[in-house]
């Protein structure tokens, strides 16, 4: 494509109040919002290895979720309110680890930390719209979600199918081609960031009584084959997923 014709993407770093400031030159608003947590992030090692599967534990101040590295690493989320964070962050590397076994209930064996843990605030924001004139936002320069389901970067590579795909349908439509593209993706988008603010809303409360419920809940949606299969389609991004 020509310098005349090109649209800039932007694409910005995974953090929540990122500003890019093309998206603001462009003038495009951002609806955002605070959780009052924090994300942790490490590698770890696991005695008992990850059995080649992705784990999440809902627990009563946040969110565990590991993926697998390989078969013995895996890296981390721990989304934790501030004073969970705080307390997480200030231990040393091996109280750290056997906090996180025991969040994980032995499952895995005993867990080593292999780097530096991180932190940062978590957060959701969506922009109005993804394009301007000659300029189209990408990835967390578009949108932010909680990391409990793990789809932020799944919604930037469908993001990057989808732009790709408008600028081939529509050769020499720029303004078209962009227009097209904001509207399938931000539809898309909105729909799981309503999810997983729905879930992050539905494991904040704390107490047995609500304990009872969003568990009973749960069971439900996992016997409902066709909201299963929903839930898996706005992952995914796709009306063909297949659910046993």
């Amino acid at each position: 494509m020509s310098t005349s014709t090109a649209p800039t993407a932007i694409w910005s770093p995974p953090i929540w109040w990122w500003r890019p400031t093309g998206r603001e030159a462009a003038g495009i608003p951002v609806n955002a919002w605070q959780y009052e947590q924090r994300g942790i992030v490490a590698n770890i090692a696991c005695d008992a290895g990850l059995q080649a599967t992705a784990w999440q534990r809902f627990l009563p101040d946040g969110v565990l979720a590991l993926l697998p590295l390989d078969a013995e690493r895996a890296s981390i989320v721990w989304s934790a309110d501030d004073a969970t964070a705080d307390h997480l962050m200030g231990l040393d590397d091996g109280a750290f680890g056997e906090v996180l076994a025991a969040a994980l209930q032995q499952h895995l064996g005993g867990v080593r930390v292999l780097s530096r843990r991180a932190d940062f605030p978590l957060g959701a924001a969506h922009a109005e719209r993804y394009w301007a004139p000659r300029l189209a936002l990408l990835g967390d320069a578009a949108h932010v979600i909680h990391p409990l389901a793990g789809q932020g970067l799944n919604l930037g590579l469908a993001d990057a199918g989808e732009l790709a795909a408008a600028l081939s349908r529509h050769p020499g439509e720029l303004a078209r081609a962009l227009r097209g593209y904001s509207r399938r993706r931000r539809t898309a988008t909105a729909d799981m960031i309503m999810i997983t603010d729905g879930l992050h809303r539905l494991f904040g409360p704390a107490g047995p009584d609500f304990a009872e419920l969003r568990e009973a809940g749960m069971a439900m949606v996992n016997r409902l084959t066709p909201l299963r299969r929903m839930l898996v389609e706005r992952a995914l991004d796709t009306r063909d997923a297949q659910v046993s």
